[in-house]
């Protein structure tokens, strides 16, 4: 929806608009009849100016294009399709301004950007865009657009503001997983390591012949195979023994010491990339609890679905204070002896603060302190994980047309 044109004086203008109005006073004081030629002729460029104005924005459309998600750090395009609707006259000299703000972190300045068009044809499609790069995770919002222009004289400005909306999530940016992670978990690759053949009577991936077993079912017989042998076949089954990932993230700290948000955009950004590899290399199951704000739990099985829910809560939580721990990790149902269960924190890992909230004799105490447990306010942390330092010479949100 677009709105109404607004007409505005340049600074530039002003000493143009002076002169106007001395020889307007002049005219009238002295009755200067070459004044009063002078103040009309200077009168006239000033509504040309408003009439085409009005006219160059008028019957304009215009669509943004931009993803829906996208990695911090990483940078995209932002793209704007402008239709002339007018059947006679061109739209000349547009100029674009759009308007970025974290919804979810207001601390972060806004950000504008602009981009030119110079010329947009009668009943024509004209194309703009501008590139960004976000820094820091989170909700971003683009908008309100600012169409403007000055023609034909750059006397006045005219501008048309247009409610269009669009929301962008920005994830954890990526890092590297290192040697400390993968001594640490080991999980099959694509089911390349530890999947385990076996004449079993588990369905799995088909990969070879065998003689017929007492018990087998009627439907793993090969008909084609046996009926040439003369003997029955049955197909034989590898069972997939990948092993599942459970993934603690403790974002909880006292009221009195809040965490350190270098330390929250690391484990955000360590979670991510551990979540993204397994999604990548195995098949198994994957759980990852939060006792953040939001405290969520997100279990099924890898893949593109469960990675981008994933994604997409690591982008706008944040810490939690006076949150007990065992309220989110207490119960473990979905947890078994040969899954691996990593705990990532912002601060060191003291199971006293929580196993004393638990039934002494249940398991969930030994399961806990059996967890793999990565701190990245460690400075031993580089061994697991590393990312990239943002240059300091880019600022929060970078643009470029």
């Amino acid at each position: 929806m677009i709105g109404r044109t607004r007409i505005s004086i340049p600074k530039t203008t002003w000493a143009y608009v002076a002169i106007l109005a001395v020889a307007v006073l002049g005219a009238i004081m002295r009755e200067i009849n070459l004044l009063i030629i002078l103040a009309g002729m200077m009168c006239g460029p000033l509504l040309i100016s408003w009439q085409m104005i009005h006219i160059n924005l008028r019957k304009l459309t215009i669509r943004r294009k931009i993803p829906t998600s996208v990695f911090s750090g990483s940078p995209f395009d932002v793209e704007f399709s402008i239709h002339n609707q007018r059947r006679s006259v061109d739209s000349w000299a547009l100029v674009l301004e759009d308007r970025i703000r974290n919804q979810t972190n207001q601390a972060i300045k806004m950000g504008k950007a602009r981009c030119f068009v110079p010329r947009v044809g009668a009943k024509q499609l004209a194309t703009a865009r501008y590139r960004v790069r976000l820094l820091t995770r989170g909700r971003y919002r683009f908008g309100p657009l600012r169409i403007s222009t000055g023609v034909p004289f750059g006397l006045l400005q005219g501008k048309i503001r247009t409610g269009t909306y669009d929301d962008v999530l920005v994830f954890p940016r990526l890092g590297t997983l290192r040697r400390g992670w993968k001594r640490s978990v080991q999980y099959d690759h694509q089911g390349q390591h530890q999947n385990h053949q076996r004449k079993g009577r588990i369905e799995g991936n088909f990969y070879g012949l065998r003689d017929w077993q007492s018990g087998d079912s009627h439907r793993w017989i090969h008909w084609r195979s046996s009926a040439k042998r003369n003997e029955l076949l049955v197909r034989q089954f590898e069972e997939n023994r990948s092993h599942n990932l459970v993934l603690l993230v403790d974002l909880t700290h006292p009221a009195a010491t809040p965490v350190d948000p270098k330390h929250l955009e690391l484990v955000t950004s360590f979670v991510a990339t551990a979540v993204t590899d397994y999604c990548r290399r195995s098949a198994g199951q994957i759980t990852v609890r939060v006792a953040g704000s939001p405290a969520v739990e997100i279990h099924g099985p890898s893949g593109r679905a469960i990675l981008n829910d994933i994604l997409e809560v690591l982008a706008e939580v944040s810490s939690a204070a006076d949150l007990v721990p065992h309220e989110t990790f207490g119960a473990l149902p979905h947890l078994k002896s040969t899954d691996h269960l990593v705990i990532a924190g912002t601060r060191s890992i003291k199971f006293d603060r929580w196993t004393p909230s638990f039934d002494p004799h249940d398991n969930e105490r030994a399961k806990l302190q059996s967890a793999i447990v990565f701190d990245v306010s460690d400075p031993n942390i580089d061994d697991v994980f590393t990312i990239e330092p943002t240059p300091s010479d880019i600022s929060e949100l970078e643009l470029a047309e």
